[in-house]
Formats: structure tokens, sequence, C-alpha cells
């Protein structure tokens, strides 16, 4: 059986743009190979090796087969090596020099290092008191962010309660903020679900807790059995704080994105690691949904701003339409077959359908 080559993208923070490169254009490559051992010198399967383009601000993961690593189509220039054993801190690194074209061999010894907890490792080892909090904290929480924002720090009950109602006002007032929740309104609200969190957190992540706790890295990759034939490919986004969400491919390739606290829509061309963003024309719109239709346009949908929006991927030109009620709060979104464009409305407890052809919804409220 031939073996089979997985690629997978995903998108992280840094500095890079869409150079509006023609499909006849192409970018050169090289690729980077070598053989991994451990600290006896025997061959190592399942090491995670790393190999960071500084110049571009991309990073691609492979991992060792029966002792060998390959890293193919890199882009060219100066780049950073690191290696571990999966789920286990770096413990070689080195500098190379990827040249286009060429084939680069590059040796790596690794040495005993520490495991590291992933966010699923915690998941699982989240305390669990059996009267149903936990998966509510999962529900509620760990779905969004990981456990990361909370198995890490230390409060009372007061300010554990803080931290729940601002994580459920986001929509409303933007980036995380518990420290303008007064003691007071932290006091007065009602909230029975709030209420069973913060007693959970507090119980085991209270000021009395013992803090160094190793906290979850998403650089722990590590395969869950056989040989791992993947390529990880990191593309860094030009704006620091977009916080990318839901994303797409459209028929040529190009992967689309929504910024949610950038308030744009990116795209990315995976064969440059060019970038493109384009401002939502609102002052605040949380674009949450996104897909890309054949015809050329990129539909998002704003939790916030209560709009569906489209944008013109050939030309850049942005149009937005507010949804028939106020508050509807447009979420998730689907291409259908027939060019319609389904969506759920999590604050109106709809689901509509848009028509591009007539620019008109139609709402069917969730019984």
């Amino acid at each position: 059986m031939e073996d089979v080559m997985l690629k997978v993208v995903a998108l992280s923070l840094g500095l890079w743009f869409w150079q509006n490169t023609s499909a006849a254009q192409t970018i050169e490559t090289g690729s980077l190979q070598g053989a991994v051992r451990d600290e006896n010198g025997k061959p190592v399967t399942g090491a995670a090796v790393k190999i960071r383009n500084t110049e571009r601000g991309t990073t691609v993961t492979v991992f060792s087969r029966g002792g060998n690593y390959i890293a193919p189509e890199l882009f060219a220039g100066r780049s950073e090596v690191s290696a571990g054993m999966g789920g286990h801190a770096e413990s070689a690194k080195a500098d190379v020099e990827i040249a286009p074209g060429t084939k680069t061999l590059l040796n790596l010894a690794l040495k005993r290092s520490a495991p590291i907890l992933t966010p699923a490792d915690w998941i699982a080892q989240l305390p669990d008191d059996q009267d149903g909090v936990k998966q509510l904290v999962i529900n509620r929480c760990v779905n969004c962010h990981g456990p990361v924002n909370f198995v890490s720090r230390r409060f009372d009950r007061l300010g554990w309660k803080k931290v729940v109602i601002d994580m459920g006002r986001i929509e409303e007032i933007g980036p995380p903020n518990y420290k303008s929740i007064s003691d007071e309104e932290a006091m007065a609200s009602k909230s029975e679900e709030a209420e069973r969190i913060a007693a959970y957190l507090t119980k085991h992540f209270g000021p009395d807790k013992p803090p160094g706790l190793n906290v979850p890295k998403a650089v722990a990759y590590r395969n869950t059995a056989g040989e791992p034939d993947v390529v990880i490919t990191q593309f860094d986004i030009p704006t620091r704080t977009a916080i990318p969400h839901n994303l797409t491919v459209d028929p040529r390739g190009h992967v689309w994105f929504v910024e949610r606290y950038g308030e744009k829509i990116g795209g990315l061309d995976p064969k440059t690691g060019g970038f493109r963003e384009f401002s939502i024309p609102a002052k605040v719109a949380r674009p949450h949904g996104i897909v890309a239709d054949a015809s050329g346009f990129v539909w998002w949908s704003e939790s916030r701003g209560n709009h569906l929006g489209r944008l013109d991927s050939r030309t850049g030109e942005m149009k937005r339409t507010p949804l028939p009620q106020e508050r509807s709060s447009p979420h998730t979104l689907f291409l259908a077959s027939d060019g319609l464009i389904w969506m759920t409305q999590i604050r109106g407890n709809r689901v509509a359908s848009f028509d591009p052809r007539t620019e008109s919804f139609k709402e069917y409220a969730i019984p």
C-alpha cells in the first residue's frame, strides 16, 4: 500500500504579507532530512521535528519514522530547527539554511526531556466531583479556549465568579476584562450556572492550591499509533491580535478565515505563504462563521455586528447585509448546493437562510 502524506494547515500569529502572484508563478522550495537518534544512539520513531522559517513566519512540523525524517517543500531561507520526543520538551536545536531545489541534510541527537501535558491531557485530568460540574466546565469553558486559562491561575470564589461572568459577556464587550467587574456586580449576579462553575474552580484552583503547574502547550505534538506520515504547516498571521477562528478553502485553494478581534477577513495562499487582510467596515463586528462559494465570494457572519458579510476575493469589495431582527447573533455558516447561505442564530434561537440572488432572508424559529 502506498504511503499517503497528510498536509495540515494551521494559523498562528506573526508577520508576513500576501504576495499577489499569478498562477504561473511559483515559489522555489527545498527540503530538509536526516536521522534522529536518542542519547544512546538508537533510532527514534515519532519525534516531532519543527522547522521555522523566521523570514516568512512559517513553521513546518514532521515526525520521524524508523529513525529518519524528511520535510519536503520548505520555503528557502534561514530556518530554526528544534526536535523532541513526541509529547516531550524539545531537546535538540540547530540553525540551517534551506536552499531552493536542494536537499539539505541535518542529523539530530535528542536528550532526555520532561513530558509536556497538552490541553487534551489536562481535560482527562480535570478533577471530577461526580456532580456533573466537570462536564459543565468542559462544555462552557474548555470547548472554547482549552483548560490553560484556569488550571494555571488562582482566584478566590468572588474572583472566579467575575471571570465566569466576563466570559459570558464577550460578545457584548469584546476582549476579556474581568477586572472591570466590581465586587458588588459579581455578588448581585444570580446565575446558578455561574455559581456552580465558580464553586468548582475555587475548590480545585483556589488561592490555597499550589502554583507552578505544567501549563499546557500547543507545541507538544505526539502521534497516537504507528509511524506518522504527516506534515503540519503553521503560518503566522500579520495581525498579532487577530484571534483567528473559523476558516474555509475556496476553489483556488486559498484559505480564508475570520479574525475575531482583529475585525478582519484574512486570506492565505499556502503556495506562497502570503496573506491578504480586509478590514470589516464596522466598529465592532465579531466575525465568526465563514464560507467561500464557487463565484469568488467569501461570506462571513457577525455575531456582534448582526450582519451577513460578503467579500469579493477578486476586487476586495465588501458588502454587509443586516439580519431581519436585532440581536440575532449569526454564528455558524453553511453553503448549500443550491447557493443558499444557511446560518444559526445563537441569540435569536433561529436557523436562517440567505438567497444571494434576491438578497433576502428566511428565518425559522427553533421550537
